[in-house]
Parts: structure tokens; sequence; C-alpha cells
């Protein structure tokens, strides 16, 4: 997914500069096997009191970023940050992240 595909738009008004990113990519990039890049070179930095979407097609990425802030995924090249602290390795029990899943359901 290019990194131009991700963007953020600032809900309320907080000063820049005055606190870590809550959100940060930097180089992230996911190769599956067989030579599949689902991500490839995403930087991306959300403030606190930030909203932002990640929008593209089907198969563009947008699951994958998720999936690799929440820590399901590992990222194959990159950094990500949560609050200031790098959470690239760290597994998903020890992230502060929520994931609400499309189809909730524990069982079909």
């Amino acid at each position: 997914m290019p990194s131009d595909t991700i963007s953020a738009g600032s809900a309320v008004d907080v000063p820049a500069g005055d606190q870590e990113p809550q959100v940060e990519l930097i180089g992230v990039r996911k190769e599956f096997g067989g030579g599949v890049v689902a991500v490839q070179s995403a930087d991306l930095t959300v403030a606190d009191g930030e909203l932002f979407a990640i929008l593209g097609p089907s198969g563009s990425g947008k699951t994958t970023v998720l999936r690799m802030i929440a820590g399901f995924e590992q990222p194959t090249a990159g950094t990500i940050r949560l609050g200031g602290a790098d959470v690239t390795a760290r597994p998903a029990r020890h992230r502060d992240v929520n994931t609400v899943f499309q189809e909730y359901a524990l069982f079909p």
C-alpha cells in the first residue's frame, strides 16, 4: 500500500510538537510467502486527538496495516510505535490497542 493512501485528519486542535504521536509507522513493509508484498514503505503519524481513515480497494493492505498495529502480524521491515514506544516486536497482548472485528462472533 503506498504511503500516500494513508492520511490523518485533525479532530481537535492539538498543538504540533507538544506530544509524541500516538500511532507511528516508519517504513513499514509486509511481505507474505511467495513474494507477495501487501504493504510497502508505509509511513503514518497520528497525533493524540486525531482521527484517521485508511481508504483503498480490496487487497490494498488496509487490514494488514491494522493487524500489524494491533500486533496480530509482524512487519517484514520498518518500525511501529505506539505512544512513542517501539512495539514492533511486542506481542499483541502487551500493546495498548483494541480491535473491533467486522464479524465479531466467536463461533460460526
